[in-house]
């Protein structure tokens, strides 16, 4: 049996620190934030995180990709609406490696062509 912390000689109790009261501010604060309309995003497009807990413009990049990777027409609409054209093509060029579906979307969506952007071709090169 250990004894208790208050009565170990030199040692002074202290207070356990709970995540619960950060989570709970977390969710406040996202609460009152600008988002787009949650409700048309199937659960299985952000499977590995709570969508009330994304930060939408912390992690628009991250939100932008995902969408065009693997959204549908509904979702990519939304958040163009949401962002804008201008904001999701600026983001949309800042992405290193992408799946196809990402590129294509874009063209779609955007009329923007990545692959030729990326490979110079909108600069007079090639």
């Amino acid at each position: 049996m250990l004894p208790e912390i208050s009565k170990i000689k030199g040692v002074f109790p202290v207070a356990v620190l709970s995540r619960e009261p950060v989570e709970q501010k977390k969710q406040e604060l996202l609460g009152n934030q600008a988002k787009p309309n949650v409700a048309i995003f199937p659960k299985a497009v952000f499977w590995d995180t709570s969508i009330d807990m994304i930060d939408w413009h912390k992690q628009k990049r991250a939100v932008i990709r995902r969408i065009f990777e693997r959204g549908a027409e509904t979702e990519i609409k939304e958040i163009i609406s949401f962002y804008g054209e201008e904001t999701v093509a600026e983001t949309l060029f800042t992405v290193p490696k992408y799946l196809p579906s990402l590129a294509e979307n874009a063209k779609q969506y955007l009329g923007i062509d990545l692959k030729r952007k990326i490979l110079g071709f909108d600069k007079g090169g090639f």
